[in-house]
């Protein structure tokens, strides 16, 4: 990814949201942002387009909310398509870079920095701490 953006990369998703304290350990060594999302699409379940737009339009997003998206699905560039439009109009809602979000917003201060000895976890804008951080 780095070499066609031209830019490094610092953020990790964990796959299924799942880390343990050793990876966690090793992201954050390495300067990893560590990314959560506050919304799941699951979108690898292939739902209909129209299902997945009344699963947003029964549980609205607000601000700061992440939506989980996969690139190797079939519906989700499709349900973009028509979901975005959709948000936007809502709630006054648009896609953002990561690098934009509200959780890394935070002045004179790097997320995921260790505080008294416990890393924060980016999600939606809030932090969450992590068990077994060694330390």
């Amino acid at each position: 990814i780095q070499q066609i953006t031209g830019r490094p990369i610092d953020l990790f998703r964990p796959p299924y949201g799942e880390l343990t304290p050793f990876t966690l350990h090793c992201l954050l060594n390495d300067g990893f942002r560590i990314i959560h999302w506050s919304r799941d699409t699951r979108d690898f379940e292939q739902p209909s387009i129209s299902d997945l737009q009344q699963r947003f339009d029964r549980q609205p997003l607000v601000d700061g909310d992440i939506v989980l998206m996969h690139d190797d699905c079939s519906v989700t560039s499709y349900a973009l398509d028509r979901c975005l439009p959709s948000w936007a109009a809502k709630a006054d809602l648009r896609a953002i870079p990561m690098s934009q979000h509200s959780a890394f917003a935070q002045p004179d201060s790097t997320p995921c920095q260790p505080t008294n000895g416990q890393p924060e976890l980016i999600g939606a804008g809030h932090g969450a701490s992590a068990e077994g951080w060694p330390s």
